[in-house]
């Protein structure tokens, strides 16, 4: 499960590599275009804003991954290690659940754009609003090896 869990992650890293680099080159593109020719073509900033929202969803898979989301354990940090031990395991059995029933409604709701067609681009909005369920589900994903290694 380790090398399932260091693939997952490295593969994730170089996604977010990748649509990190072509959101900069195609906003710099518009501000040139912009700038020496008065216009910019019409679906830099509908792609630009798709690859924000799978940047972000990846991101926040890593992020879980590196404990790196926001928490307040200033009450937790207080308590006995084993009673700290086990909130935090609640925390994350919450987090689960809450990642479950996200990852459904998003499937859903992806699926529901398939017939609503993109302004500038011929793809439908369902290629955007793919990355809600697939970063939740990379969010399990971590959650459920974070677990298994004893880290939450």
């Amino acid at each position: 499960m380790n090398r399932l869990d260091r693939f997952i992650t490295k593969m994730t890293k170089i996604i977010i590599a990748l649509f990190m680099a072509l959101m900069v080159g195609l906003v710099f593109s518009q501000v040139v275009f912009r700038y020496f020719l008065g216009s910019t073509p019409f679906f830099i900033e509908e792609v630009s804003r798709g690859l924000l929202i799978w940047v972000c969803f990846l991101g926040a898979s890593i992020a879980l991954k590196a404990s790196q989301h926001i928490g307040v354990d200033f009450f937790v940090s207080k308590l006995p290690g084993k009673i700290q031990k086990q909130v935090k395991l609640l925390a994350g059995i919450l987090v689960g659940v809450f990642l479950l029933f996200f990852l459904i409604a998003s499937a859903i709701y992806s699926v529901n754009q398939l017939g609503q067609q993109s302004a500038t681009l011929p793809i439908t909005m369902f290629w955007f609003y793919l990355a809600l369920p697939f970063g939740t589900f990379l969010m399990i994903l971590q959650l459920v090896f974070c677990y298994f290694e004893g880290e939450n």
